[in-house]
């Protein structure tokens, strides 16, 4: 979707000024007021943003240290279930083997729990990440609104991202510092 406005906004700008050029020449092109703003520059700067993604990286490392330890367990459980089952074909004390044989079905029934462990901590993961995308979405349209009415009352024709200016001169103006001073978080 943001992509599509994206099209939409350069669309917008292409025939306004061409139709600036058909109707009033280069001198009414002029009258087109352009802005762009730095949109990673205003996450930067936002209390929101920021804490989100403090959040967020203090959820993946706990999360990814916990999916550590699930692994490190059922690596071990598999190595044993391994080494008894090489034991179990070179023994021939039936206590021995009826021993091993516990065990490997033991530790079997522990693997099998260990992966629906695994698995149900990823399925957990990936809610959260959807969270946290929900979250930064919100904000994100947050700041998109706060842009908006800025341009509206500023009366600028089309606002861009400034990472999407190949090209600038002196009649586009940068209104990101103006946005991070509207921001109330």
């Amino acid at each position: 979707m943001y992509r599509c406005s994206k099209i939409v906004f350069t669309l917008l700008l292409f025939c306004s000024i061409s139709l600036s050029y058909l109707y009033g020449g280069a001198i009414a092109c002029s009258s087109i007021k352009i802005g762009i703003v730095d949109i990673p520059k205003i996450g930067t700067n936002s209390y929101k943003v920021q804490k989100l993604m403090k959040k967020f990286d203090a959820s993946h490392k706990e999360a990814a240290k916990n999916l550590e330890k699930l692994q490190k367990e059922y690596t071990t459980l598999e190595k044993s279930i391994r080494t008894d089952s090489e034991s179990l074909k070179n023994t021939s004390d039936m206590s021995v083997f009826n021993k091993l044989k516990n065990d490997i079905f033991k530790n079997e029934k522990i693997l099998i729990d260990k992966n629906r462990d695994m698995f149900s901590h990823k399925e957990e993961w990936q809610k959260t990440v959807s969270k946290y995308g929900k979250e930064e979405q919100e904000i994100q349209n947050d700041i998109f609104k706060i842009i908006k009415k800025y341009a509206n009352k500023n009366k600028f024709n089309i606002v861009f991202d400034a990472k999407d200016i190949l090209y600038e001169d002196d009649n586009i103006i940068d209104i990101t510092n103006d946005i991070i001073k509207l921001l109330k978080y």
